[in-house]
């Protein structure tokens, strides 16, 4: 469960040291940035440790650690081809139910083509 196993040794640190509110918080200080001397690891370790020696964290001043933020799904946008499907389906299939009228017109505009291109002349 734990990185660190907890020993005598580690409840020791626990109980002795005095921790305050900057150890675990990154302050600044003159234009620049200090890392807090926990990092949120070592935190949610140190919580989670003095819990099971049976210590209580908040009189420790053990930070308690953040809860899990759940993130906010939203729906896939899916493709361009999955988000036109269905009005190209619906062409698709208003064609195939014109189709012997089109076929009928294309061909007699085949045929009034070939009439063209026969010559009235007798040679």
């Amino acid at each position: 469960m734990l990185n660190r196993a907890v020993t005598n040794k580690f409840r020791d640190f626990l109980t002795k040291t005095k921790f305050s509110k900057d150890d675990f918080v990154a302050r600044y200080i003159d234009g620049k940035w200090y890392k807090p001397k926990y990092s949120l690891r070592k935190q949610a370790d140190m919580y989670k440790s003095s819990i099971i020696l049976g210590l209580d964290p908040i009189k420790l001043n053990i930070p308690v650690p953040a809860p899990h933020k759940t993130l906010q799904q939203s729906p896939p946008e899916g493709t361009k081809y999955q988000k036109n499907y269905l009005e190209r389906k619906a062409k698709v299939d208003a064609a195939l139910k014109n189709m012997p009228k089109t076929i009928a017109k294309w061909k007699s505009e085949l045929e009034a083509e070939n009439t063209k291109k026969i010559s009235n002349l007798p040679f």
